[in-house]
């Protein structure tokens, strides 16, 4: 004779894991399909102080006032001279800036006014698959 709690149990079990996998699937799809939209371009308060804001471009997904998702794209100056750019490593003025895991997933760049020195700082993180932050916070002062 065979356990009619066991099975019932098993089924509960199983029907758990698939509802966190079609949930998590359909995360990574919204996820995803913010990236179906085209090149975007934001633009951004002047973040090295030299009197001109900035330009933020790439696949990017604007996830709240000054907090962005970027999946890969720069941040260039009104003249296009490339400042940042975010691709699998973070490069910044044309070097390496840390040494890093890949970004595969881009990063979450919030720039936040320091109201001491009346500057913009980058705030950054590596992004996981659902545009959370998935490291440790990089701060990024272009004002020096």
């Amino acid at each position: 004779m065979f356990n009619l709690n066991k099975i019932l149990f098993k089924l509960i079990l199983i029907s758990g894991i698939n509802a966190t996998l079609f949930s998590q699937t359909q995360n990574t799809i919204a996820a995803m399909n913010n990236y179906d939209q085209e090149f975007s371009n934001y633009t951004i308060n002047d973040v090295n102080n030299d009197g001109k804001s900035e330009i933020l471009k790439g696949f990017i997904v604007n996830q709240k006032n000054n907090t962005y998702w970027v999946k890969s794209g720069n941040l260039s100056s009104e003249d296009g001279e490339i400042i940042i750019t975010f691709g699998n490593e973070l490069m910044v003025n044309n070097q390496k800036a840390i040494e890093q895991v890949p970004a595969r997933n881009g990063y979450i760049l919030e720039f936040v006014k320091d109201k001491k020195d009346n500057k913009y700082l980058i705030f950054l993180w590596i992004a996981d698959e659902f545009g959370e932050k998935y490291s440790d916070e990089l701060i990024i002062d272009l004002a020096n």
